[in-house]
């Protein structure tokens, strides 16, 4: 991870967009697995490979530029062949998906400063349906903070245009961010509603070893104003287990 955020401030400092493909999909023989990723700058810049090089990652590399031209993300097919697959050392080929999008440096950003502190993160990208919607997935993201840093993370994350799951067992901090909380309780989800008609319930908090603070009442809690013409989803899942 530390060396993706190094690869992508690397050309961000470059003038022009920049473009992220990442190995999706593999089938057959393939030089790298699942994960991989390549960066490519406007400028022609590249850092990484989603094969090792030759003419797969020569497309990808030229389909990029109409990713960045229209910045609609794109999920392509493509077959290495006996021929390919031999210039690059394999004894045969296969076929592989690579999805390419413009880089979405809010979130990365957000991932990179919770990573920082410790904790865990992942960015879920959907292939199917809407392609490229984004799930933003944190850990405990308001964990060792002092009160004035705690309402700092509230307002960054209010602010991101995503769809957010937030793995938490800070109620209040729930409470605050997230409209519809679910219950998991060893690896099945035991309750799904409101996140407010569940922090109402103390008996159903209670026989999940889940705890308001004392005098706490979520009943209480302000949402903060929105915009009318402000569609932008809100943090819609908070995972109190």
């Amino acid at each position: 991870m530390a060396e993706l955020f190094d690869h992508i401030d690397e050309l961000r400092r470059s003038p022009g967009k920049v473009a992220v493909a990442t190995l999706v999909n593999t089938r057959g023989t393939t030089p790298r697995k699942e994960g991989a990723k390549m960066l490519v700058g406007e400028g022609g810049a590249v850092l990484g490979s989603v094969t090792i090089g030759g003419c797969v990652d020569a497309q990808v590399i030229e389909q990029t530029e109409d990713v960045l031209n229209t910045m609609k993300p794109r999920l392509l097919e493509l077959n290495l062949g006996d021929e390919e697959a031999w210039e690059i050392g394999l004894t045969c080929g296969g076929t592989i998906e690579v999805f390419v999008e413009p880089l979405t440096a809010d979130l990365l950003e957000r991932v990179r400063a919770h990573t920082g502190r410790g904790g865990r993160a992942a960015i879920v990208t959907r292939l199917d349906g809407p392609v490229g919607a984004k799930l933003l997935v944190l850990d405990e993201p308001s964990a060792n903070l002092d009160p004035r840093a705690r309402r700092e993370l509230l307002d960054v994350l209010e602010r991101i245009d995503r769809t957010m799951l937030v793995v938490t067992h800070d109620l209040p901090f729930a409470s605050e961010l997230c409209e519809r909380a679910v219950i998991i309780s060893a690896g099945t989800i035991v309750a799904d509603a409101r996140c407010d008609e569940i922090l109402s319930d103390a008996a159903l908090l209670g026989e999940h070893d889940l705890e308001l603070p004392a005098g706490f009442d979520p009943a209480r809690v302000a949402r903060r104003p929105r915009p009318l013409d402000d569609r932008r989803p809100r943090a819609t899942l908070g995972s109190l287990s």
